[in-house]
């Protein structure tokens, strides 16, 4: 009998499909295998970032290259995986997703930096940037969603910003004369995308 782990997420991802809305009222959403995956998918990246964060302490540079491609290959393909569920459009579940993702995301993001800080390759002034945006990031998505179910879109210029820490990282490891660059690029990103969240801020149809 084989071990299936995305299989075996099943009975954990479930319960998420139990939501609470409106004053304690509790609707039972079931999942079929396409939404379970799509979840298993998204709490798989932890264990993948701490994969990552060992191998930059312990100086597996590859290693730790490949994990970063890895990540974004399945941060991508999660949520795709999601889209294809016969409950995708179920609202409630599907802003549960997102939120879990962007969490997750933003919990990868700072471990990692966390990892380059103290193998010496990220500069404890550019560490407190990125934990500071991630930090934010995480109260923009999930202040609005626990008070209200509301889901707060992001915007391009975020997305970029948070691609360009896929850069750092990897400038860090194999071109630190591209890490200078690469941080200059996402302050900026960073800043033009909370400004963005705030003057022209969008949300999800509930």
């Amino acid at each position: 009998m084989t071990f299936d782990p995305i299989s075996s997420m099943q009975p954990v991802v479930s319960r998420l499909g139990t939501i609470t809305s409106g004053n304690s009222s509790v609707v039972k959403y079931p999942m079929d295998a396409a939404a379970a995956h799509g979840f298993a998918l998204t709490f798989i990246k932890l264990p993948l970032a701490l994969i990552i964060s060992l191998a930059i302490l312990a100086s597996h540079t590859w290693t730790a290259v490949a994990g970063i491609a890895l990540i974004v290959v399945v941060d991508i393909f999660d949520g795709v995986v999601f889209g294809t569920s016969i409950y995708r459009d179920v609202a409630s579940l599907r802003r549960s997703r997102r939120v879990l993702d962007a969490v997750t995301d933003r919990v990868i993001i700072g471990g990692v930096a966390l990892a380059l800080a103290f193998s010496g390759a990220l500069p404890a002034i550019a560490l407190a940037v990125v934990v500071a945006r991630e930090v934010v990031l995480i109260s923009l998505v999930t202040v609005p969603f626990y008070r209200d179910r509301t889901i707060r879109k992001p915007n391009l210029i975020s997305r970029t910003a948070t691609a360009t820490g896929g850069l750092i990282a990897i400038s860090c490891l194999v071109l630190p004369s591209g890490t200078l660059p690469a941080l200059a690029a996402y302050g900026v990103l960073s800043i033009l995308g909370f400004a963005l969240y705030v003057v022209s801020p969008t949300f999800e149809d509930r």
